[in-house]
């Protein structure tokens, strides 16, 4: 153990609170708690109340008081709330508060949600089912943690402060970026010239591909990537897909080979409150790669509608919730495809289609160059934070003028 450092037992820092609303006039906020983003307002973040509609048995939050997941603390679900008011949580969570004198909570907030942390909860951990398994306020206020002094995780506190508000202005850059996106598209979108032509988005683009692989697929059986709307995010990108389905025939596939430039639609909504994604398939795809038949494929006529244009134009449909008006359904909202295609388009001359591509992805490439920024940054931290918690790497006494400084 490093010099200066000692052993603290949670519950020497912590007291269990978990006090229930009870009988109330007013409905207060209920909270959930991100691995993420910490605690936030439930109905903000799940887009929809999932609050029982009688909140009598949920615990309550007070500001600055702490709640983790019984069920989910293991994936980082711990945290205080920096709201300043109080709310309430479901009985699923468990509620403590701060009772550490020779500790700061700012460090613990770091400690508890790292590496280290998720590995003990994970390590003490109760319950045969993995996404079940729970840490109870016994084994939680039992677990045991080498901190450094006082002074030392003021520190650490202020030195990842730092890294995280440079991570914070980053974001900050490219929503900006990402807001002048969308007002530059809309503009450019409805500048409808002389020579634009007014036709429907079924009559630029085919949803009949062809032959699954081609003539040329060669074996029957096929090692093939599969994209589902898990890889699609809100600004139109696909990521890689996390597995690959093995030795799939040919005749089972209902879906089509992807190429660049595709486009995929997210057909089922899922709830009510959402529009449905749409993204393009980027350059330097997999070989062998199909999407999910929840998606719609959708390949653009090259001798009327440059395919990123018709991308742009449809996310731009997306993002403002003009999809909202082809869903149908319930519980389970399906986009009425018939309809979807059949939308007015005013289309641009190919080489105007192209120009108002070129614009928009200028400044698409800035938010990608700054979000890669941000997992640089976010890289950092991780490592930093590692090294740091550990006692692997020091920050001088000579730091301390600087946080007299400030």
């Amino acid at each position: 153990m490093r010099s200066g450092w000692r052993r603290v037992t949670l519950k020497f820092v912590f007291e269990l609170s978990n006090k229930k609303l009870g009988a109330h006039a007013t409905e207060p906020p209920v909270f959930a708690v991100s691995k993420y983003d910490g605690v936030v307002l439930a109905n903000e973040y799940f887009d929809k109340r999932i609050a029982s509609s009688r909140l009598d048995g949920y615990k309550l939050v007070n500001s600055d008081g702490w709640v983790y997941s019984t069920i989910h603390i293991d994936e980082g679900s711990i945290s205080r709330n920096h709201f300043p008011y109080a709310g309430v949580v479901s009985p699923m969570y468990t509620t403590m508060r701060w009772i550490g004198r020779d500790d700061l909570a700012s460090y613990f907030e770091l400690l508890l949600t790292s590496d280290l942390a998720i590995r003990a909860y994970r390590d003490n951990a109760q319950g045969t089912v993995n996404r079940r398994r729970s840490v109870s306020w016994g084994t939680f206020s039992n677990l045991e943690f080498v901190v450094p002094s006082f002074q030392v995780q003021r520190r650490i506190v202020d030195l990842v402060s730092s890294v995280d508000s440079y991570i914070a202005a980053l974001r900050q850059q490219a929503d900006a970026a990402r807001s002048a996106r969308s007002a530059v598209l809309s503009e450019l979108l409805s500048a409808v010239g002389d020579d634009w032509i007014q036709t429907t988005v079924g009559e630029v683009m085919s949803t009949s591909i062809g032959g699954i692989w081609g003539e040329d697929a060669g074996a029957d059986e096929l090692d093939v990537f599969v994209y589902r709307q898990t890889e699609f995010d809100d600004d139109g990108c696909l990521s890689m897909p996390s597995d690959a389905i093995r030795s799939v025939s040919r005749n089972q596939l209902k879906s089509r080979r992807l190429l660049a430039g595709d486009i995929l639609l997210q057909k089922s909504a899922g709830t009510p409150n959402l529009p449905g994604r749409v993204v393009i398939v980027p350059p330097g795809i997999e070989e062998n790669a199909t999407c999910s038949n929840f998606l719609q494929l959708i390949r653009a006529d090259a001798t009327k509608c440059d395919s990123r244009f018709l991308f742009w134009e449809l996310w731009l449909r997306h993002k403002s919730g003009g999809a909202f008006e082809f869903q149908r359904g319930t519980n389970i909202r399906n986009l009425d495809l018939k309809q979807y295609f059949a939308q007015s388009l005013q289309l641009p001359p190919l080489a105007e289609q192209q120009r108002i591509v070129e614009i928009v992805s200028s400044i698409d490439l800035a938010i990608q160059s700054t979000e890669r920024a941000v997992a640089d940054a976010k890289n950092l931290r991780s490592g930093l934070l590692s090294d740091l918690l550990s006692g692997a790497h020091e920050i001088p006494e000579s730091y301390d003028r600087l946080l007299g400084a400030a």
